[in-house]
């Protein structure tokens, strides 16, 4: 049987959730109305599963993940989440409640237990370890028990350049990282967004590929021009050689033509 999980309305007017970036939003809702969750706030998932559900970049889930648990509002560790909060919306006083949410963390990492023992006085019980002194929540200490801290990926710092930024403004998509450096090389610091937006616009337009960047970003870039596309759709200019070649024949029709008798020449022989 699917779960349920019920939203407030007032989601949306709590001041932390105003102040995210609308990924951060979206990620904020995704970790807890996933499939996985519990009524615990504790449940493991995979960060490619994260990934593919809402549609984000790995770094940029990584780095929110970071700010939640900075902020004190997740904690993601080993493939395990816990959302610390999430039992305090909870009917704890029901029995049955409590006993949902024992039996959610019955399969869950020492160091889940340990902050929600700490952080409910009725789960105390859960506490595997009393002397532990290391919630992940509410200290940066060391992981308990010796479990080591997922190590992050670095996150690319060329992510939030004006340039790349540009780009992603005006295509609604990355360009590839092979060409960050050339992207920021040929955009500089204070890239017209508008002008490139108007190329790749135009560009589009002809079913140009959004791929091909040297045509609808590096070669406007260099000459402050959009790009230059034709209307049959193969975005090829057709060469001076071409041109001369259809005049001559255009020539050479009427060459022919002028052979033949014309209508009043034709009426003169009858």
């Amino acid at each position: 049987m699917a779960k349920q999980r019920m939203v407030n309305t007032k989601f949306w007017d709590d001041t932390y959730i105003r102040a995210l970036s609308p990924n951060g939003k979206l990620l904020f809702l995704y970790l807890f109305t996933n499939s996985l969750t519990t009524i615990a706030g504790a449940y493991e998932i995979a960060l490619d599963r994260i990934v593919f559900d809402t549609g984000l970049p790995d770094d940029e889930v990584a780095v929110l993940l970071k700010k939640f648990e900075d902020d004190k509002r997740a904690a993601y560790r080993n493939g395990w989440m816990f959302l610390p909060n999430s039992v305090k919306h909870q009917s704890i006083a029901n029995p049955k409640i409590l006993k949902g949410i024992e039996e959610a963390v019955k399969c869950c990492p020492d160091w889940i237990k340990h902050s929600l023992s700490i952080r409910y006085e009725v789960l105390s019980h859960l506490n595997p370890n009393s002397n532990t002194n290391s919630n992940p929540i509410s200290n940066k200490g060391s992981e308990p028990n010796g479990i080591a801290q997922r190590k992050r990926k670095p996150v690319d710092t060329r992510k939030s350049h004006p340039a790349i930024v540009s780009v992603l403004n005006a295509s609604k998509r990355y360009p590839p990282k092979d060409l960050w450096d050339a992207v920021i090389a040929a955009l500089g610091d204070s890239p017209d967004t508008d002008f490139f937006t108007s190329c790749f616009l135009r560009w589009r337009a002809v079913n140009g590929s959004p791929n091909n960047y040297e045509k609808w970003l590096f070669e406007p870039a260099r000459t402050g021009q959009l790009p230059e596309v034709f209307g049959n759709g193969s975005n090829r200019q057709i060469t001076t050689t071409n041109r001369a070649t259809n005049a001559e024949r255009l020539n050479e029709y009427h060459e022919v033509l002028s052979e033949y008798p014309s209508e009043a020449e034709l009426g003169n022989i009858a």
